[in-house]
Order: C-alpha cells, then structure tokens, then sequence
C-alpha cells in the first residue's frame, strides 16, 4: 500500500513538473486567458499614454528651445534622420543638431499622433508637426509641416524613449 501511495505521489509530482515546463507561464484557463488579455490592453493603453506624454513634452522642448529636455526624450543608441541631412547616429550629433536648430529658430508647434501602436518593449508612432516659427536673429516667418515616424524602446527602467526618428517636410520652402 505504501508503495502505492508513493508511485502515485511521484505521478502526481511528474505530471505538475510536466505541466510547468510544458505551459511555462502561458495561463491554463479560458478565465486565465481573458484576465491576461484585458491586463495587455490596459498596459498597451498606459504605454500609448506615456508615449503621447513623450510627445507632448518633445513638442515643448521644441516651443521652449530647451536642448536637455529634447535630447534627454532619445534613447543612449537612437538615430536621427533630419529632413535632406544625414542620419545622426550619435548622443553628441543629436545634441548639436538640437543646439543649431534651436539656437537658428524659434517655433510654436504641435505634434499631434495619428497613430501609435504598441508591441512589447518597442512602439512607433505617425505623427503630425504643425505650426509657425521665425527665424534667429532676423525674424523671418516660416511654416512648420512635417510628418514623422517615431519608433520609441522602453528602456531598462520602463521609461519610453525615441529609439529611431525619420522626418520630412510636406512642402518645400
């Protein structure tokens, strides 16, 4: 009897053992299932919340010309393709880039997200930059009508940051 109670303890060991390895964290009822779908969505909404603060707050660095905070919404590793210049692949290169653009114009622009879409620990974004600036020192006028492609990286600390930036212009001029 011992010995029957013992071979169906170690079944019952095995079998856990195998249900472990085999499912790993994958959930094992439908409710399982249906719980982790809606935690995903409630995540993938909290990350498209706080790439659109990320946006928001790259638009008032922009407004307010401040370089640290523009530069400090790039991730260690991003890549920044201006409009007919090369691809800036450095934290030096995006720094002066931001220091030249700002020190040459002001603006007052929105960005305003078309899309963004989330998928693990990597999202993109389209967005619409909208708006007027003036040259530096002569006060020229222009207009600000550019598309862009965003691709953000959640960093190591879950903060989100621009991995990757791709911007034209609509219009010459």
């Amino acid at each position: 009897m011992k010995s029957a109670i013992a071979i169906v303890l170690g079944l019952v060991v095995a079998v856990g053992l195998a249900v472990l390895v085999f499912f790993g964290d994958r959930p094992l009822l439908p409710s399982d299932v249906a719980s982790a779908a809606t935690d995903a969505a409630t995540d993938v909404e909290a990350d498209r919340a706080a790439i659109r603060d990320l946006i928001a707050r790259t638009a008032a660095a922009n407004n307010d010309g401040d370089v640290d905070a523009w530069v400090g919404g790039f991730a260690p590793d991003a890549v920044y393709m201006p409009p007919g210049s090369p691809a800036v692949t450095d934290p030096a290169g995006i720094r002066a880039m931001a220091e030249t653009g700002f020190s040459g114009a002001t603006v007052d622009i929105t960005m305003v997200p078309d899309e963004i879409e989330v998928h693990g620990d990597w999202a993109f974004a389209r967005i619409r930059v909208e708006g007027s600036g003036t040259t530096k020192p002569d006060g020229d006028p222009f207009t600000v009508d550019v598309k862009e492609i965003v691709v953000f990286e959640r960093q190591p600390d879950g903060v989100w940051k621009i991995a990757r930036l791709i911007s034209n212009r609509n219009r010459h001029g």
